[in-house]
């Protein structure tokens, strides 16, 4: 890592990304932003200090005046490194990133790195073909630059190319076999693409290397959940309570699994937990009415059904409102009976809360 002189302040660490892994939204969204090559480094004084540890010696710190005057060279470039170390500068300006990584490729157009900064920024302005354009070139010109491809993948699912995705992330793994993010991200499209066994596969991985991520255990209960695999499912999804025991989505989930299992009383107190720290969490109230109904407490379950449907449309969720209103109906014409005296090890009536079970995270 340089600083603004050029001089050596730190020795690379771990490649970071421009943002945090983001939870999935019904398939929408895989599992992170673009890779911004950023670099954790540990300071160079440290790093001499370790260095003879592995055998290094007479690495001193180089505390003479820079010559190189980066920053006049930044206020007046000239060469194609002098454009790109200006674009890199302009975070918070995409537009002149842009300018600037195209005068470096007009310079230089086989610089991979500035293609592949070119297409990080028409990312951000929403250029996502552009995006795709300028990373197919940094690949071109530089076929082990693994974040390209990485990036490449994000863009190409937004636009629609799962296909692509899958085997722009299959090429990030085969250069780094513990990337946790490329497994992730894959196993989410691979789970939007009914590949059951594929998607089992990369969440197992992601378990494996991260096994203090509540996410790891919850995604891979939804992978187990599609080959019906429920005690698998439950298991994971317990591991994911065990360590964030506030974790909703996996509550609410997990009361699916324990209603497909017979055990309602257990499904109505995982939602009641959520409700406990969470009152006004719509799709549990909503679940929950289902499961009062179906055990017998229809006073129970028309109370949580018309609070689901008032919070539904204050949140403007139609879809949510319109299935919530029609299970109201439903339960509403429908005369009194007695609860099953068996476990009814199906879906609860045929319907399910929406956006839960098949919502991948």
């Amino acid at each position: 890592m340089f600083d603004i002189d050029g001089k050596v302040i730190g020795v690379h660490g771990k490649a970071d990304t421009e943002t945090e892994v983001k939870e999935l939204q019904s398939g929408q969204q895989i599992s992170a932003g673009l890779k911004a090559g950023v670099s954790a480094a540990v300071p160079i004084e440290k790093a001499i200090a370790l260095s003879g540890q592995v055998g290094l010696t007479g690495l001193k710190v180089d505390s003479s005046p820079s010559t190189d005057k980066p920053q006049e060279r930044m206020q007046n470039p000239q060469a194609s490194s002098d454009f790109l170390a200006r674009g890199l500068s302009q975070k918070s300006n995409s537009t002149a990133a842009i300018n600037d990584f195209s005068q470096a490729i007009a310079l230089d157009p086989k610089s991979s790195i500035a293609y592949y900064n070119r297409a990080n920024a028409r990312y951000k302005m929403g250029d996502k073909q552009g995006a795709v354009a300028d990373y197919n070139e940094a690949i071109r010109f530089n076929p082990n630059n693994a974040i390209a491809y990485y990036n490449r993948g994000v863009v190409r699912y937004y636009l629609g190319d799962k296909q692509g995705a899958v085997a722009d992330f299959t090429a990030v793994l085969r250069f780094d076999p513990y990337d946790v993010s490329a497994y992730y991200s894959r196993g989410s499209i691979l789970r939007n693409l009914k590949d059951a066994q594929g998607a089992f596969a990369d969440f197992d991985q992601v378990v494996r290397l991260a096994p203090n991520v509540p996410h790891s255990y919850f995604n891979r209960a939804l992978a187990r959940a599609m080959f019906n695999d429920r005690q698998g499912t439950l298991a994971d999804f317990t591991q994911a309570i065990t360590i964030d025991p506030k974790f909703s989505r996996a509550y609410i989930s997990r009361s699916l699994t324990l209603r497909r299992l017979g055990q309602l009383p257990a499904a109505i107190q995982d939602l009641n937990t959520v409700l406990s720290y969470e009152p006004n969490n719509s799709i549990a109230i909503y679940q929950r009415g289902l499961f009062r109904r179906d055990s017998g407490d229809r006073q129970g379950a028309f109370e949580d059904l018309q609070r689901a449907v008032n919070l539904f449309q204050q949140a403007n969720d139609t879809a949510s409102y319109q299935k919530a209103i029609y299970v109201l109906q439903r339960l509403q014409s429908s005369p009194a009976t007695s609860p099953p005296n068996q476990p009814n090890n199906g879906q609860p009536s045929g319907e399910t809360a929406p956006d839960v079970i098949n919502e991948p995270i």
